[in-house]
């Protein structure tokens, strides 16, 4: 069990790292994957820099965390932090790569693999596929909501304004 300090420790990590891609004009996501209080890896959103729309802070993350793994499919035990709700695009690899545990802070209703779409609490993915999808992982939202939404009302006031009448993040 991976107590209340440790995630918000790790949180308070993934929001330093939202801040500084939101400081070199990417949005700010960002994601981090932990095994307990040890970090495996830190990731930024590469989509502006790289003009990739798959480099969401989640997918480089879990790439990352698998090469360091060896090349194994497997990231059971270990948890993802996201600074918003991983996305349906994301949410996919989150199941394949067996991640424990997704801890966010924004949810994202319009567009979010767990709040929208289900994807990472579909039972049936796993049981229809247990040998390519784990079990639905531990979901753990709003940590640090406030200070995360802060962070795209810094940077990105406009655009933060329009997410909020149209309740795409909350």
């Amino acid at each position: 069990m991976i107590s209340r300090e440790i995630d918000l420790r790790h949180m308070t990590r993934c929001l330093q790292i939202a801040r500084s891609s939101a400081k070199r004009g990417e949005y700010p996501f960002a994601s981090l994957i932990a095994c307990g209080e040890k970090v495996l890896v830190e990731a930024e959103n590469n989509v502006t820099e790289k003009g990739d729309v798959t480099q969401h802070a989640e997918l480089v993350a879990i790439s990352r965390a698998l090469i360091l793994k060896y090349g194994l499919s497997s990231l059971e035990g270990c948890t993802l932090y996201s600074s918003v709700e991983p996305c349906a695009m994301c949410s996919f690899p989150i199941r394949e790569s067996r991640l424990s545990r997704v801890v966010y802070s924004i949810s994202s209703p319009l567009m979010g693999g767990h709040s929208r779409w289900g994807i990472m609490t579909d039972k049936k993915i796993s049981d229809c596929l247990p040998e390519f999808f784990a079990d639905p992982p531990e979901i753990l939202s709003g940590i640090l909501r406030i200070e995360a939404m802060n962070i795209w009302k810094e940077f990105y006031p406009d655009i933060w304004k329009n997410f909020e009448l149209a309740n795409i993040f909350r």
